[in-house]
């Protein structure tokens, strides 16, 4: 009878533990390689961000090294910068958007067939 209660207290003992280990220990233990998991992919954006920095810094050193390049180049350009306004223009004359090109289209068709017709 004693070993027969002994049996039955084990195996109860048995159970509560592995009904304590199924619903205690085992969320526990996903928290914490969820855990693991986050720190190891900070610790990867860590890393990445700091050889980023290393590499900006030694660009930030070669533009300081060159700095008097820099300087000449922003000398030769010019501070009016009317070349941008200049090829609008050239660009309208091609597309037709202003009366010069309106006015060479209206050359070429009469070129072209040998009578006037007005703009198509």
């Amino acid at each position: 009878m004693k070993r027969l209660l002994r049996v039955i207290l084990s195996m109860t003992l048995l159970a509560v533990s592995a009904i304590g280990l199924v619903f205690i220990v085992w969320p526990r233990y996903q928290e914490l390689s969820l855990l693991r998991a986050q720190i190891e992919a900070s610790r990867e954006r860590l890393e990445s961000g700091q050889r980023t920095l290393v590499q900006l810094r030694e660009a930030e050193g070669m533009v300081f090294a060159h700095a008097q390049d820099f300087e000449k180049a922003d000398r030769a350009v010019p501070k009016d910068a009317g070349l941008p306004v200049l090829y609008e223009h050239i660009q309208q004359l091609g597309t037709g958007g202003t009366e010069v090109g309106r006015a060479d289209k209206w050359n070429r068709r009469a070129d072209l067939s040998g009578r006037t017709y007005g703009l198509l």
